[in-house]
């Protein structure tokens, strides 16, 4: 596990960067989450073989992308966490739950359409994990699917610990 933490990278997203059109769903618009933390296989030297896998996937995806984004950060490697972020004074709930809805919804239609291309299947994957920041609230959630359908189920709350001011006497 060690190991697998020095491949993987945290993306703070561009607004302009969107998600492609061939993954969202009709009559949706497009929702960016703040962050994706993603793999960079070709970085492994013993990798070599799961690199030019991912290559060939990029070669036949819209906008060449590993990633239902055409961020350019992004387009190599696949996303293995989104992070949304919202101030708790100025944003619902609910509508951090929707861009990761969103967000993740093209991920798992992406991610089919990836999968039947090599004759494969998603039942292996069981979640796609992801984080919510709301103030300082950190929530762990994961969506899955359930036939075409993307369903979500929050995991965890995590509240920091209080903080404390320590003075020299």
């Amino acid at each position: 596990m060690l190991r697998l933490i020095s491949y993987l990278f945290l993306a703070p997203l561009s607004t302009a960067a969107g998600i492609i059109k061939e993954y969202l769903a009709t009559a949706t618009q497009s929702k960016m989450v703040d962050f994706a933390i993603y793999l960079r296989p070709k970085l492994c030297a013993d990798e070599a073989e799961a690199a030019e896998r991912l290559l060939d996937l990029r070669r036949a995806a819209p906008e060449l992308s590993a990633n239902h984004t055409d961020m350019e950060a992004l387009v190599e490697g696949p996303i293995t966490v989104s992070i949304e972020t919202k101030r708790e004074e100025s944003s619902s709930a609910h509508e951090a739950n929707l861009q990761i809805g969103t967000w993740q919804a093209a991920q798992w239609k992406m991610l089919a359409r990836q999968a039947a291309d090599v004759h494969g299947s998603l039942l292996d994957l069981e979640f796609l994990p992801c984080l919510i920041v709301y103030g300082h609230e950190w929530y762990f959630a994961a969506s899955s699917r359930e036939g075409n359908k993307t369903v979500r189920v929050f995991l965890c709350l995590h509240r920091p610990p209080p903080t404390y001011t320590s003075y020299a006497c």
